[in-house]
């Protein structure tokens, strides 16, 4: 039997399980829950972690409504948290990148309220949940970032709301785009003119609250007026002073709230 089913149970059982490697060596420590840690309390989240796992496209991480038994960091590839109406449609509420954290609405409490799905294949550094809140409550600084983490989380999701509320559907899509492509860059992930998004429009849609088809008119909207180009998964930025104008683009809501 998989020696990592007990902590992530929701996970599919064809996925790929590894040991992995100990949190010093984690190539996305900078960006993620144990950036400020010190070597003694990096020993003790590498004592706590149960592997990686790893899962292709188009698979659940969370299943929205279940009981969560593990938080994950995603080492690599692309994920996105979800809630899904009555009438099944979905809302997306963020993408996720290397370094962030999934399942953070679980700390606390039995169930998750929102799923998680994967967009590319995507290795996950598996924390099982009720050994990391005995952790976080002794030790300070690992708390203190998570709480960052949960800050950090929330003001992409103010910013979301924002646009949802007042922005039009072309600078919803502007600011969505340049969200990514800002959080990439902090990753070093981007170039200046642009980067990979292994979106579909559907993901687009879903994430700004339009349908496919705005959308597509949106896209075409921005692309037509020299602004930017999404084609073949890979989002160029064309004139970023123009799309930061039509979406009243800020990056401060994305600074850390922490140093290294």
């Amino acid at each position: 039997m998989d020696r990592l089913q007990p902590a992530v149970a929701g996970l599919p059982a064809s996925s790929r399980v590894s040991a992995g490697h100990g949190c010093e060596t984690c190539v996305v420590r900078r960006w993620s829950l144990c950036r400020p840690l010190s070597q003694g309390e990096l020993a003790e989240v590498t004592r706590v972690r149960t592997g990686t796992r790893v899962l292709g496209p188009g698979l659940s991480v969370i299943e929205g409504g279940e009981e969560a038994d593990a938080l994950f960091v995603i080492e690599s590839g692309w994920a996105f948290s979800h809630a899904i109406t009555a009438d099944g449609r979905r809302q997306i509420l963020e993408f996720h990148l290397p370094g962030d954290m999934l399942g953070i609405e679980a700390v606390g409490r039995m169930e998750t309220p929102h799923g998680v799905e994967t967009i590319s294949e995507v290795a996950l550094c598996v924390l099982p949940k009720h050994r990391m809140e005995m952790l976080m409550r002794r030790e300070a600084t690992l708390a203190f970032s998570f709480a960052c983490v949960i800050s950090r989380d929330r003001a992409v999701l103010a910013e979301r709301l924002a646009s949802l509320g007042r922005r039009a559907a072309s600078a919803r899509v502007a600011h969505l785009l340049l969200e990514l492509h800002a959080r990439l860059t902090q990753r070093g992930m981007a170039e200046q003119d642009g980067c990979a998004l292994p979106l579909r429009q559907a993901h687009i849609a879903d994430a700004v609250g339009l349908t496919v088809e705005h959308t597509n008119r949106a896209l075409a909207e921005l692309r037509r007026d020299g602004l930017a180009t999404l084609r073949d998964g890979r989002l160029t930025l064309h004139d970023r002073r123009a799309l930061v104008e039509l979406s009243g683009w800020d990056d401060a809501y994305l600074k850390p709230t922490y140093l290294p």
